[in-house]
């Protein structure tokens, strides 16, 4: 006899009471290698073609700023060096932390790819909004823990980026923090705006407008005291700010001239490299948890 054919609600119900047997843990690894799968082993050229552009970038910027930083380990105070050499030690960590935070930006084709893969299988019961989030987190973190590393290694010894008052290992690490604080900010940013919309194009707008603000409000072009009081509150909400106080703090610290430059700038607040890095962590996790929740009212389209 002719059997007739299933329904989607009859379709869903099934795979919902079938998903309901299996546990978190599982769904969660068949989620994240999934991804790993798609996005990145079988797909190298992606891979390949971002660690080429972080590295590329890094090398462009480290011929821009060559050796910009020496002047900081010639000894001296702030008076032994001209406002140039102060202006283009800053203005090398404005840049980094621009790099570190757009590029991830080109990502947002990835996000949105998966945004309606999750929309197709929510939609059948299959797994939940977290378990999509995070599989993307953690990937996004292991490919910033390859180019970050990168960027470090490349720019720190061209542009000699190195704390006198450390050695050049403790040095190294501290600006390798800024750069992975920094790019998972970024990643953060755009991934939250990606899944909060419904097009890439306002995606990319957002995130841009996001990023262009917090930029202009973190004191790297206007002075905090040349701000009117009613909008230099922004820079509190700014990973901006915290990410060049981070910057700053890593070249800086230990030479009392530069340490007071710093405090006349207003960027130590809050005052140790470690403080705002939490500060970065916890914007990137309540980023993470407004990312989940977009994300779980996520439909399919049809």
């Amino acid at each position: 006899s002719d059997t007739a054919p299933i329904s989607m609600e009859e379709l869903s119900s099934d795979c919902k009471n079938t998903a309901s047997h299996v546990s978190w843990w599982f769904k969660l690894q068949n989620v994240f290698f999934r991804n790993l799968t798609n996005h990145y082993l079988r797909n190298l050229t992606n891979l390949a073609a971002r660690v080429t552009i972080y590295t590329a970038t890094s090398l462009i910027t480290g011929l821009i700023f060559w050796q910009t930083g020496t002047v900081l380990n010639e000894g001296g105070s702030v008076q032994d060096m001209s406002a140039q050499d102060l202006f283009s030690v800053m203005g090398a960590g404005v840049f980094l932390e621009q790099t570190a935070f757009l590029l991830p930006f080109a990502q947002v084709s990835t996000f949105f790819y998966d945004k309606k893969v999750f929309a197709a299988e929510k939609a059948l019961g299959l797994y939940s909004s977290w378990m999509y989030a995070v599989s993307q987190f953690l990937l996004e973190s292991w490919v910033l823990c390859i180019t970050a590393p990168i960027q470090a290694a490349v720019v720190i010894p061209m542009i000699s980026l190195w704390n006198p008052n450390l050695s050049k290992t403790e040095s190294f690490f501290q600006l390798l923090s800024f750069f992975l604080s920094s790019g998972l900010a970024g990643n953060a940013i755009v991934l939250f705006f990606s899944m909060m919309t419904y097009s890439q194009d306002l995606a990319l707008l957002l995130s841009a407008s996001f990023a262009v603000t917090s930029f202009a409000a973190s004191g790297a072009y206007v002075p905090f005291d040349n701000m009117e009081p009613w909008v230099s509150w922004l820079q509190w909400i700014s990973p901006m700010k915290y990410s060049l106080q981070m910057y700053l703090m890593c070249i800086f610290n230990g030479t009392p001239d530069l340490e007071t430059a710093i405090e006349l700038l207003g960027f130590d607040v809050p005052g140790t490299i470690s403080s705002n890095l939490a500060v970065l962590l916890a914007m990137y996790c309540i980023l993470s948890a407004l990312t989940i929740l977009f994300l779980s009212f996520q439909k399919e389209a049809r």
